[in-house]
């Protein structure tokens, strides 16, 4: 192939999810759910995208409207250090804000990488920008923090759990 660069040759993987649930009786409930995440790695570089959102309503009104869109690119220091620079938005017209929007920047390091466990830890410095429904617009200084193990034992599909979270500086 003439003019396709080695960089867009990298190794792409992705999962998704897609869920929901519709009763009827006394009232009628819908919700529905999904989520997709792909994940790229060429040399020592890896960039993760993400997707996610929910819907639901009870006798014709919304009970929930929430997504997010996320990336975070990670350069490998060591074969278990790696630093990171990450952006997430999220709109959840149920909650206290109108959206919010987060970059954040700093070091990862992975505890267990084998073949049928990884967990990491990673934090560092960020900027947070949000319009609250009440208050108008805020912006942060933000620490965010994030863990993520998964476990595999064949001939099963992994099982994991992820968390993240952030506080605002002050």
């Amino acid at each position: 192939m003439t003019g396709t660069s080695s960089a867009a040759l990298a190794d792409w993987t992705g999962k998704g999810e897609l869920g929901g649930s519709f009763a009827s009786g006394n009232s009628e409930t819908e919700a529905v759910n999904a989520a997709l995440e792909m994940k790229g790695s060429y040399d020592k570089w890896t960039h993760t995208l993400g997707f996610a959102g929910n819907y639901g309503s009870d006798s014709g009104g919304t009970t929930a409207q929430r997504w997010e869109v996320r990336g975070q690119t990670q350069y490998e220091i060591t074969d278990r250090a790696y630093g990171f620079g990450a952006a997430r938005y999220e709109d959840d017209r149920f909650s206290a804000y109108d959206f919010q929007a987060t970059l954040s920047g700093g070091l990862g390091y992975k505890i267990i990488d084998n073949d049928r466990t990884k967990f990491w830890v990673q934090g560092g410095p960020g900027y947070r920008y949000a319009e609250f429904n009440d208050t108008g617009e805020s912006e942060d200084g933000v620490i965010s923090a994030a863990t993520s193990v998964s476990t595999t034992s064949s001939p099963r599909p992994p099982r994991s759990s992820s968390g993240s979270g952030g506080d605002r500086l002050r």
